[in-house]
């Protein structure tokens, strides 16, 4: 498997994010735990004074997260989600509308959920497949044959592989 190297990312200790997500997500909870471990422990001993600074690095993370998904297509029912979680909001549910039975209400409700479920499944689903393409180009297979069982033309397989590569490749 071919491994891409980007010399800015690499120190003696770490992999770039592609090679080993893990790592680097937990190289960034650790830094934003240091920043904000410190500065919790003075709020907890009454020090409001960093009340700002907290409030402001954790706009700064919503922001960068934001701008993060968008630029990874992460769909905005999903963040909603994530977001509804992480602040243990109630799921926001618009007012009923008079006319409306309460069966076809249930019904719709039913199949809204079903809806969600499979847009969901079918980005997961999508996800893998690209994944198991790319997998199967770095194992040496001809876009010939990649293309003949993931039903697709080669020329489909290469615009996939270009998509990757424009995407890993720094811009200059």
């Amino acid at each position: 498997m071919t491994v891409l190297d980007f010399p800015e990312q690499r120190t003696q200790d770490h992999l770039p994010a592609h090679i080993d997500l893990d790592s680097a997500l937990l190289r960034l909870r650790a830094v934003i735990a240091a920043e904000v471990e410190p500065l919790q422990r003075h709020r907890d001993l009454g020090m409001t004074t960093v009340d700002p600074v907290i409030k402001a690095i954790a706009l700064l993370l919503l922001r960068e997260g934001a701008a993060t998904a968008e630029k990874a297509d992460v769909p905005v029912d999903i963040i909603q989600r994530e977001v509804t979680d992480a602040f243990a909001l109630p799921t926001y549910e618009p007012p009923l509308p008079a006319s409306a039975s309460t069966s076809e209400l249930k019904e719709l409700e039913e199949a809204t959920r079903a809806k969600i479920a499979a847009i969901h499944e079918r980005f997961r689903a999508v996800k893998r497949w690209r994944r198991a393409i790319l997998a199967a180009s770095d194992a040496g297979h001809k876009k010939s044959v990649i293309g003949e069982v993931a039903n697709i033309t080669p020329r489909r397989v290469a615009q996939l592989l270009r998509e990757r590569h424009r995407r890993l490749t720094p811009s200059r």
